[in-house]
């Protein structure tokens, strides 16, 4: 008994430190439960609270109040009515009419503990309590009183722990605050108690996306998430020297051997040399080998701190985008989180998710592409970025992108396919020209690659680049410019661009006028059209 009504006296004390305003009864309310008193101290404070509920006036009214819970408390304390449910029973009901939600809570658990079947009568109060609670809450969190609102969500959810309203705000509230791994345990559970009702869709959805939030946030903050995947580069790009090394090295002696097998023997000249090249690239083969080893150190170490600082964002993360597939920029923030980490696996399956996602477009998609290709994760960036192109064909950023990918990879076939593409939509760019030379080079065609590399470096002479295209649905705008880049004057020229639909279809045209170009010289490129729907643009010489 004492330990319970300790529960009851101290949050009444800890309650009017931060009183809460209800409305009076307005008129005394019978149980509806069979509730009688038992003591003349119960029946008495029972009494007194019907007066206070009934009487006009406020000083008759807060002395009423007063007896009520004194020969209340008196009754449990020292008149051995601690197991009488009435006398928890209109304690609590002082308590509502005072406004101390805390008090009133452990009061009516008392009571039903002691009565069950007044369970439904005291459910009317606490619902009350409950509901005033909250909005009490909400009012300090908006005034960014941000202990007394933390005390009135504890209480609304302590009335009421199955109401998922109180559990996700007060998540979202202490995502806000940084108070992570607390708010996770508050927006978990409110989003459990949420289930499959629809009422509460929004909440969960702003709940995880504070958690998610504040986790990436924090997992940034150490650095290392931002480390990792440029260690990681590093490392693999010296494991590609180390074999190109190791390669050569093999291919020197292959061909000593090769002549001491004919029976024949090197000259001197010959045999220095050999020892010379064999020397310098055997000595660049240990010095790479102790730098990937120390690198391989690094990553590994960093790897562990990454993987720790971001587990708990990849989990929020991850339970926002399964019931919002197609929310990209969640999607896009777990991407380039497993990317950093090296998690190849989990990163292909997501990726795989977005793009069977309904609803997400051509240009988010290739959007993921580039950020993936930025992390070093070539293979996962070529199939965001082909999808991307499916679904909206001629996107430039996203082709280029797309052709880069291919280089690294060493694919020729679709690096050749997306360099023709790039030179269909901006032929006199020298981006697209150096494509098409990579595209050469993997196939080995020297001649070629050195075509293009001329064309490159100003044997196009009109060299266009377009820093900006902005469409809406119901204007295009395009800035660029055109310069010669040869010694001598180039004759007025005319572009053509075209603006396309998703389909890769031609909307509308316009025509540019470019004038006679002294060598070094340069015209700006100004279209302003009153057409819009377009999302993409190419161009010709005519």
């Amino acid at each position: 008994m004492f330990s319970y009504l300790a529960r009851v006296l101290c949050a009444t004390a800890i309650c009017f430190l931060t009183p809460i305003t209800l409305a009076a009864q307005g008129g005394w309310i019978e149980p509806t439960c069979r509730m009688g008193t038992g003591h003349s101290l119960v029946r008495g404070g029972l009494l007194h609270l019907k007066r206070a509920a009934e009487t006009p006036h406020e000083e008759e009214r807060e002395s009423r109040l007063r007896h009520a819970n004194r020969v209340l408390i008196q009754a449990i304390t020292e008149r051995e009515q601690d197991e009488n449910p009435a006398a928890w029973y209109y304690l609590g009901r002082y308590y509502v009419i005072q406004g101390d939600g805390w008090g009133a809570d452990s009061a009516f658990r008392r009571a039903v503990d002691l009565k069950p079947e007044c369970e439904d009568d005291v459910r009317t109060y606490r619902t009350d309590i409950h509901r005033q609670m909250l909005g009490t809450a909400h009012t300090n969190w908006g005034d960014g009183n941000l202990d007394s609102a933390e005390n009135y969500f504890r209480l609304a959810i302590v009335v009421d722990p199955d109401d998922p309203r109180g559990l996700l705000n007060f998540g979202m509230m202490l995502s806000q605050s940084q108070e992570l791994d607390s708010a996770a345990k508050y927006v978990y559970a409110g989003i459990e108690a949420a289930g499959d009702d629809s009422v509460y869709a929004s909440g969960i959805k702003r709940g995880l996306s504070a958690l998610a939030g504040g986790y990436q946030q924090m997992a940034y903050q150490g650095g290392e998430l931002l480390q990792l995947p440029q260690l990681r580069q590093r490392r693999d790009s010296i494991a590609q020297s180390i074999d190109a090394d190791s390669t050569h090295l093999a291919e020197i002696v292959g061909r000593v051997e090769e002549i001491r097998a004919r029976g024949q023997h090197l000259n001197e000249q010959s045999r220095r040399a050999f020892e010379r090249e064999s020397t310098v690239t055997t000595t660049r083969l240990i010095a790479s080998r102790t730098v990937r080893d120390s690198l391989s150190r690094a990553v590994a170490a960093e790897g562990q701190a990454a993987a720790a600082a971001a587990g708990p964002a990849i989990e929020a993360l991850r339970a926002y985008v399964n019931r919002y597939p197609q929310e990209t920029d969640a999607a896009t923030n777990l991407a380039r989180m497993l990317s950093a980490l090296g998690y190849s696996r989990a990163l292909d399956s997501l990726v795989s998710r977005i793009i069977e996602a309904e609803g997400v477009s051509g240009l988010q998609l290739a959007q993921i592409g580039i950020g993936l290709l930025n992390d070093g994760q070539h293979r996962s960036a070529v199939r965001m970025l082909d999808a991307g192109l499916t679904r909206t064909p001629n996107m430039l950023i996203p082709l280029l992108t797309l052709a880069r990918a291919y280089y690294f990879l060493r694919e020729a076939e679709p690096l050749t396919r997306t360099a023709k593409r790039l030179l269909d939509i901006d032929p006199l760019s020298s981006n697209s020209l150096r494509m098409m030379a990579a595209a050469w080079d993997l196939q080995g065609n020297s001649d070629s690659v050195s075509k293009y590399v001329q064309l490159a470096d100003g044997g196009i002479q009109w060299n266009v680049s377009v820093s900006q295209f902005r469409p809406t649905e119901q204007s295009t705008v395009v800035n660029g410019r055109v310069r010669n880049t040869v010694n001598q004057t180039l004759a007025p020229i005319t572009l053509l661009f075209d603006f396309l639909g998703s389909g890769g279809e031609v909307l509308f045209s316009e025509a540019v006028e470019v004038p006679e170009l002294p060598p070094g010289g340069s015209h700006s490129i100004s279209i302003r059209l009153q057409q819009g729907g377009a999302v993409a643009w190419r161009y010709r010489k005519q």
